[in-house]
C-alpha cells in the first residue's frame, strides 16, 4: 500500500439530507418588518417601528431591530418625537415593551415630571412618538442591561448643541445612568 499511497488516505463522507434540510429552503431571510401587530387598539404596536435611527448630530445611523413584537422582553429602547425627528429616551426593560411603553404613556397624559413628558408636555403630543428596538439581550442581570443602556446613550448623545436642545431630558438621563451604575 505504500508504494501506491504516499500519504495515508484521507477518509471524508457527507452528512445526508434529513427533514429539515428537505423542508426548509436555507436561504430563508429573515424578516425586516415587525412581524406581529398584536390587536387593532393596541398603543404599543402602532407606535413600533424598525425605522433607523441617528445620533444627534444626524452623522452615524444605527440599524435597529426589525424582528420585534409588542411582547418583546428584555431590551434596549430608544422613544422618538416624529415631529423633532430625534430620540428623546432611551431606557431599558426586562418586561414587555407594551407594559413599559403604557406607562410612558400615562406618565405623558399626567403629567408627570419625567424626562418623556417634558418632551411631549411642551407643543408635541403623544401621538407623535414613537419606540425603537435598539438591542434585544439575551442577558438576565439589570447590571448588564444598564451597562449596555449607558453605552447607546453614549453613542446617541453626541453633540454639545444636543445639550442645549434636548435640555432637561439630557440632564435626568444622565443622572438616572450614572445611578444606576453606582
Amino acid at each position: 500500500m505504500r508504494e501506491v499511497f504516499s500519504k495515508p488516505p484521507l477518509v471524508a463522507y457527507r452528512r445526508d439530507k434529513n427533514l429539515c434540510d428537505t423542508l426548509v429552503h436555507k436561504k430563508t431571510s429573515k424578516a425586516t418588518f415587525i412581524t406581529h401587530i398584536c390587536e387593532t387598539n393596541c398603543t404599543c404596536c402602532n407606535k413600533l417601528t424598525t425605522s433607523d435611527i441617528q445620533d444627534t448630530d444626524g452623522k452615524i445611523t444605527y440599524s435597529t431591530c426589525k424582528n420585534v413584537t409588542c411582547r418583546t422582553r428584555n431590551v434596549i429602547n430608544s422613544i422618538g418625537c416624529n415631529k423633532c425627528e430625534c430620540v428623546v429616551y432611551v431606557g431599558e426593560t426586562e418586561r414587555q415593551i407594551r407594559e413599559r411603553m403604557s406607562e410612558h404613556l400615562r406618565d405623558v397624559r399626567l403629567h408627570k415630571e419625567k424626562p418623556i413628558t417634558t418632551h411631549f408636555d411642551s407643543s408635541h403630543c403623544d401621538d407623535k412618538m414613537f419606540v425603537s428596538v435598539l438591542e434585544t439581550l439575551n442577558i438576565a442581570g439589570r447590571q448588564e442591561r444598564v451597562i449596555r443602556e449607558a453605552l447607546w446613550i453614549k453613542s446617541l448623545i453626541k453633540a454639545p448643541k444636543a445639550l442645549k436642545a434636548w435640555g432637561k431630558n439630557l440632564g435626568c438621563l444622565e443622572r438616572r445612568v450614572v445611578t444606576k451604575l453606582k
